[in-house]
């Protein structure tokens, strides 16, 4: 009956089962702050899923007595305890932030990617450093910080996971879950084996990330011309300066000469109508 009267002593608590709690809590806050898109579609199928798995393992440690001392007897976790170095696994999910922001610094204004970095670095702060050092008394910090890093990884990386699917409005949960899992099982198993070698990458990650993004802008910068006619002025925007609306309808059809989804048509409608002045 000891286990029962002090559950959060069991590493099958600590371990496994306080973290899928932990999981389910940051899938159900997620999906109340998150907007509609493929994030907030993964962070519900996830609650379902990870509390699903914590329901029935939770059962099994209650219903197998058996469980509890065989995962004592495998254990062998080193020292849990919170390391300066530790602070610097922020910066991997902040990595595609930062690289979406470089990418787009011709629409978003310096001090505007400023503010999204910091809103993303504090967010990733509390999953990976704040909330798992609050709660280490009652589960595994190593773990609890591993699982708030892959998550917010995941969710910051979806963008450009979803560009490669081509998804739209949800995604494959079974490619999100695999990986969120890789992400998990290479930090967590790096992270126990040498911190340092992991603060390191993460390092490296977020550097190679900044560097991509700015070659990338630069290979932009040079193609944006081929679109420009000689006078170094877009024709269109030459043609409808030389000329006067005639009639203000309230309806502008526009066309595209491919296809675009429904947020851009959305977007765009209100800058094409003030930049198009042509008859």
């Amino acid at each position: 009956m000891t286990r029962f009267r002090q559950p959060f002593r069991s590493q099958v608590v600590r371990k496994w089962i306080a973290p899928l709690m932990l999981l389910d809590a940051y899938s159900a806050v997620l999906f109340l702050v998150l907007p509609e898109g493929v994030n907030r579609v993964f962070v519900m199928e996830c609650l379902f899923i990870w509390s699903m798995c914590t329901v029935i393992l939770l059962a099994a440690y209650l219903v197998v007595p058996r469980l509890h001392y065989l995962v004592e007897s495998i254990d062998s976790e080193p020292g849990d305890r919170y390391q300066a170095a530790d602070a610097i696994l922020v910066l991997l999910p902040l990595s595609p932030i930062v690289g979406y922001a470089l990418r787009n610094m011709d629409t978003l204004r310096w001090h505007d990617a400023l503010v999204v970095v910091c809103i993303f670095s504090l967010v990733s702060a509390v999953m990976v450093v704040a909330i798992p050092q609050f709660l280490s008394r009652w589960l595994s910090r190593s773990v609890a910080a591993m699982l708030g890093l892959s998550l917010a990884f995941t969710l910051a990386t979806m963008a450009s996971v979803t560009r490669g699917f081509r998804w739209h409005g949800s995604g494959d949960v079974v490619v999100q879950l695999a990986f969120f899992s890789l992400v998990f099982v290479t930090c967590f198993f790096v992270y126990r084996k040498d911190r340092r070698a992991l603060s390191s990458a993460v390092v490296c990650y977020l550097f190679g990330t900044i560097a991509v993004a700015a070659v990338s802008e630069l290979t932009s910068e040079m193609r944006r011309p081929t679109a420009i006619d000689r006078s170094g002025i877009p024709s269109v925007t030459r043609l409808a300066e030389s000329r006067e609306i005639k009639r203000r309808p309230d309806i502008f059809l526009m066309t595209y000469d491919s296809y675009v989804e429904n947020e851009t048509m959305l977007e765009s409608s209100p800058f094409l109508v003030e930049t198009l002045r042509g008859s």
